[in-house]
């Protein structure tokens, strides 16, 4: 009797171990720095302070946010400009999508200071489908693009110092 009882009470706790141990941690934010690519390409563009963007989790919503400052050109003035491209790459369900959000500067920053773009888990058009409450997104890449060019002149890293 007591083998009996003693086996049900570790098989009950092997299956909700077995279904904590399957469900996402909770990461409700993505932050990143922002530095120069490492791929050599040639931009007018240069971030010269630091800068972040990131992704976070609401009720219902994902934000995606960029914040730049210290934007300056080849002749180190301050750039301002409009239709640059702030891109997410992100994986859900198994299948890559990217978010792509047209941002300004002004003086070197983002205008407005933060960029801030909330999208919904039920958008589709970005999601590839609705997301589910739980369900993990896994953030792949990070990148800003110089509007002309086409080319980076951010991406998600560190600078050694």
């Amino acid at each position: 009797m007591k083998a009996s009882m003693s086996s049900t009470l570790i098989l009950g706790s092997a299956i909700a171990w077995a279904s904590l141990a399957g469900a996402a941690p909770p990461a409700r934010e993505y932050k990143t720095a922002l530095t120069t690519p490492t791929s050599g390409a040639s931009t007018t563009a240069i971030i010269t302070k630091a800068s972040r963007a990131g992704v976070k989790v609401g009720t219902g919503a994902v934000t995606f946010y960029l914040k730049l400052s210290g934007v300056v050109d080849a002749g180190a003035s301050p750039v301002t400009s409009t239709g640059n491209t702030f891109e997410v790459q992100v994986i859900v369900n198994g299948m890559t999508r990217t978010k792509d959000i047209a941002f300004d500067l002004a003086g070197g920053k983002t205008v407005p200071s933060t960029v801030k773009v909330p999208v919904a888990l039920t958008d589709v058009a970005t999601w590839g489908g609705v997301i589910a409450v739980g369900q993990p997104i896994e953030v792949r890449r990070v990148r800003v693009i110089e509007v002309g060019s086409g080319m980076d002149f951010g991406v998600a890293g560190i600078t050694a110092k």
